[in-house]
């Protein structure tokens, strides 16, 4: 009987988790279990149901426990600049009723570890000392935010370009700022949302050679296995421009570049897809006369 009973209560849980889905990060489980794991809220005894702290899977043992696994999350920052004036900025948010957790590591156009100087602000205003690491780790409380700002170790070592990838554990949203100075005078300040996974992709181009306009792109490979991502000119009038350009790239790599279309005056889409429906990030930015800003990019399911 106790057997019929767990075996009920784990057919129950998995199919009420996969309605749930990974996006939320709590959800009431029913259960016929008569004990609770650690890692759940609600009664300090035995109860039938348990409230999901956070993203994650249950399972059910035959002494009726309820295990839970907890699953990480994966954003990305396709584009992290820092040196000859410019750095940049992170601030995440919890979004969630728990403590989140979370772990930003940067790396190289080459995939290796990049080092940048950071330093933590949390919501008690009060600045942590600057370190020198390539990988941060922190905690956010429920409802709060952190900052971290990301700058050249050496200010006299050039500009630094590289990308990050974060690992959570519960409901964090990022966010990136980008910043450059000039003779301690901002000249440019830009944000942009963290970046998921793509296989296909397209990011608007207006270009004006006249005006000074001018389009950079950043194409970043996070996974462990190469990758091949065919970029094609798309015209306002929906019609392929030129031959297409495939960009290969080693895993952890990345490409940032400036896009030279044949012509000087040119309005459309550049069109992004790997060609084995693989993984790969990536970021638009459009330049004016030397000051940059974030192009969103255009989804396709």
């Amino acid at each position: 009987m106790n057997i019929l009973k767990n075996i009920s209560c784990a057919i129950l849980c998995s199919v009420l988790l996969s309605g749930i889905g990974l996006a939320q990060s709590s959800g009431w489980i029913g259960t016929v279990a008569e004990n609770v794991a650690p890692n759940y809220t609600g009664e300090l005894r035995p109860a039938i149901s348990a409230q999901l702290d956070r993203a994650g899977g249950i399972s059910v043992d035959y002494a009726g426990n309820l295990i839970t696994i907890h699953i990480h999350n994966y954003s990305y920052f396709p584009h992290v600049v820092a040196g000859d004036g410019w750095s940049t900025a992170f601030s995440f948010t919890n979004t969630g009723l728990t403590e989140a957790s979370g772990t930003l590591n940067f790396r190289d156009s080459q995939g290796n570890p990049l080092p940048i100087a950071g330093q933590f602000n949390y919501a008690s205003a009060i600045a942590h000392p600057m370190s020198v690491a390539s990988s941060y780790s922190f905690i956010i409380p429920p409802g709060e935010s952190i900052y971290l700002s990301a700058r050249p170790v050496d200010e006299s070592g050039g500009k630094k370009i590289g990308w990050a990838q974060l690992d959570s554990l519960g409901s964090i949203a990022g966010m990136v700022t980008y910043e450059h100075v000039v003779d301690e005078k901002t000249d440019c300040f830009f944000s942009a949302p963290q970046s998921s996974l793509l296989q296909v992709a397209a990011i608007p181009v207006d270009m004006d050679a006249d005006s000074g306009k001018r389009m950079v792109y950043s194409i970043v490979n996070p996974g462990t296995q190469n990758i091949s991502v065919e970029m094609l000119l798309i015209s306002q009038e929906s019609v392929a421009v030129g031959d297409p350009i495939l960009v290969k790239l080693g895993p952890g790599e990345q490409i940032s570049k400036y896009l030279s279309p044949d012509q000087e005056h040119f309005r459309g889409l550049l069109v992004l897809h790997e060609q084995k429906g693989q993984s790969f990030l990536a970021f638009g930015m459009l330049e004016k006369q030397g000051l940059p800003t974030a192009i969103p990019l255009i989804l396709f399911q």
